[in-house]
């Protein structure tokens, strides 16, 4: 289990929070996968995690990102942020097909390894290391915005 599912279950335990972990809804070529989802009363929050070690380096409009390992080699890798924003396009339209209304989403990406920088410019994606996932979810998802989580968790249990 990576560090991340472990913080986000221990969070939706302790506040009576649902967590969905790799969710794919649609299918076929339309289908998408959702690492976690964490649905409350306060909205919901995607989560994507990367696990690599070395130097990363994009922005939210690039189609790869680069990594620089420790043996100075650069690699390409998939561009984790432009995933979360789909994140959170897709549970958007699951929302409002439901006919749920009034559902903050927002999304973020985790950086789970201690020996991976992250050199991203991302103004609509929060971008944090696993250390920092625990406060941030402590300051920020303990409000009750009169959300319906169950209707939320159900919606997207019946888009699989």
């Amino acid at each position: 289990m990576s560090k991340t599912k472990t913080i986000l279950k221990r969070f939706a335990r302790m506040c009576n929070y649902k967590l969905l972990s790799d969710v794919t809804v649609g299918s076929g070529e339309s289908a998408h996968t959702f690492e976690h989802i964490l649905i409350g009363s306060f909205g919901a929050f995607c989560v994507r995690s990367f696990k690599e070690k070395g130097e990363l380096y994009g922005n939210e409009n690039d189609s790869n990102f680069v990594l620089v390992d420790y043996k100075m080699s650069r690699n390409k890798t998939e561009n984790i942020v432009k995933k979360s924003l789909k994140d959170n396009m897709t549970l958007r339209k699951i929302v409002a097909d439901a006919k749920i209304y009034n559902v903050k989403i927002e999304n973020a990406v985790v950086i789970e390894h201690k020996k991976c920088k992250a050199m991203i410019t991302a103004p609509s994606c929060e971008v944090m290391a696993v250390s920092e996932l625990s406060k941030y979810l402590n300051d920020k998802f303990d409000r009750d915005n009169k959300v319906d989580a169950e209707a939320v968790a159900s919606a997207v249990e019946n888009a699989k």
